[in-house]
């Protein structure tokens, strides 16, 4: 009889032992999920990440020695048919957040993500690059610049997609950078609320539009060049001129620069657009713009391009 009992005590202590191990060992499994959510799944600002590559990317990017895998893409056009062509590569999977800080020219870097931001027009021509590190996105290249670059040849931009194999090889006085790079991308849309999808008006309702809309303030929603940088402002447009033209004036703030500054602009029609030419002093640092815009019910949708081949998507929406 005691033999039993204590044999069965024995089974009892057993089975305590391992249920409080299994207990442990869920714990312990718990917490390191815990963990890898905190210090691997978030990055940046500490929410989830959110993988929105749009593709294949096989590469390495080099900085002062320091190489990195590329392991992802995101493909960016500010809306369908706009003339510039984002594509990231990162080491790590970026977060929504970051990728629209990135586009918007408000990213401040990470310790850890490290990564190629490329513009291409809507051909698939190479127009630059910018390094994503730890201060930020900056050029690659600054100052007395040797670069060599292959591959852009390739690039194809068709149905919505775009594909490239690249290599480069920058050394500037602020660092040295390298990269070599092939992908595949869907190309998504970044701001899909701007309306690009409407029907063009006859000439007739055009001329009507023109000059009714025209007149007035206009905010600058967007704008960036395919140098990297990005303006904010006012359009004010005052005084009418001859031959159904306007005259108005620019209000840029440049906000990779820190800079204001002002763009006198006539502005008239062209065809089923609206043109805009910009005049600035002589003795002016900045080089004035022409636009191509496209009038969608309150919002100017188009592009500029300036008399040193810098090329940028603007958007203008009407302030009521």
């Amino acid at each position: 009889m005691n033999l039993k009992l204590k044999s069965e005590t024995r089974r009892l202590t057993s089975r305590h032992s391992l249920a409080v191990v299994t207990a442990i060992v869920i714990v312990l499994a718990l917490g390191a999920l815990i963990l890898l959510g905190a210090k691997g799944v978030l990055t940046g600002s500490g929410s989830r990440a959110d993988d929105t590559s749009t593709g294949k990317v096989e590469g390495k990017l080099t900085i002062d020695g320091k190489a990195a895998d590329l392991k992802y893409v995101y493909a960016q056009r500010d809306w369908p048919g706009s003339l510039l062509v984002d594509v990231i590569v990162t080491n790590r999977s970026l977060q929504k957040a970051s990728l629209a800080e990135i586009l918007n020219g408000k990213y401040k870097g990470s310790d850890n993500l490290r990564g190629l931001w490329m513009l291409f027009d809507s051909s698939g021509a190479y127009k630059g690059e910018r390094l994503l590190i730890q201060s930020g996105a900056v050029p690659a290249a600054s100052g007395v610049v040797m670069s060599m670059m292959d591959g852009n040849q390739n690039t194809r931009i068709e149905n919505d997609r775009i594909t490239a194999k690249l290599a480069a090889k920058i050394d500037s006085p602020a660092r040295s950078t390298a990269f070599s790079v092939s992908f595949d991308a869907l190309i998504k849309v970044t701001l899909p609320d701007i309306d690009t999808t409407g029907v063009v008006s006859s000439p007739e309702q055009f001329q009507s539009d023109f000059a009714r809309v025209i007149p007035g303030q206009w905010s600058i929603e967007r704008w960036r060049s395919s140098g990297g940088s990005f303006y904010t402002g006012t359009l004010v447009v005052d005084q009418p001129l001859t031959g159904g033209k306007f005259k108005g004036t620019l209000h840029i703030a440049d906000l990779t620069n820190d800079q204001k500054l002002d763009e006198d602009v006539s502005i008239s029609r062209d065809g089923a657009r609206v043109r805009m030419e910009g005049h600035v002093a002589p003795d002016a640092k900045w080089v004035p713009d022409t636009f191509s815009l496209e009038l969608r019910g309150d919002v100017l949708v188009g592009d500029n391009r300036d008399q040193q081949g810098s090329e940028g998507n603007v958007v203008l929406r009407k302030m009521q």
